[in-house]
């Protein structure tokens, strides 16, 4: 399992990889406009010239189409991370409006009573984990863990 990374840090990612990759990309071809045409003379050997000329044309111009899928990709990221947002908030307000907290509470407390405070930080997360999961399926496991730290101290009233 992984670390959880939220589609609107994927879009913003992206799209300023994007910007990085057209604009290294178009001032290089434009330097290299200006190296081939002679304004910007730089002296080269003659062998080696047009070798020279074609991989860095490559180059920038491999930049330049990074950028392009850099920033389709952003859009596509920009996309899910409104629906992301939408299941967030649908899942926060199942767990308040279903008084999941004290369900899980009373479980715990007809089950175990004598649990320290680690255990039961752990078993409220696991039983919040199996009811959501219940609840959403095909929960991204990445994701249902992230929700449950950012929630568990709101639904529990600790840190």
């Amino acid at each position: 399992m992984g670390v959880y990374i939220d589609s609107e840090s994927k879009a913003n990612d992206n799209r300023s990889s994007a910007w990085t990759f057209l604009m290294v990309g178009l001032v290089g071809m434009i330097a290299m406009v200006l190296v081939v045409t002679g304004i910007f003379p730089v002296s080269l050997n003659p062998n080696a010239k047009f070798l020279i000329y074609g991989v860095m044309f490559a180059m920038f111009g491999l930049f330049i189409v990074l950028g392009f899928v850099s920033m389709v990709n952003s859009t596509r990221f920009q996309k899910e991370a409104k629906s992301e947002k939408n299941l967030y908030s649908a899942m926060l307000e199942y767990c308040k409006n279903s008084n999941l907290a004290d369900t899980i509470g009373a479980n715990i407390d007809s089950e175990e009573s004598d649990l320290a405070e680690e255990e039961l930080y752990f078993k409220r997360c696991e039983l919040l984990k199996e009811s959501l999961s219940d609840k959403f399926m095909n929960l991204d496991e990445a994701f249902l863990d992230n929700f449950v730290d950012k929630v568990y101290s709101e639904l529990f009233g600790e840190a």
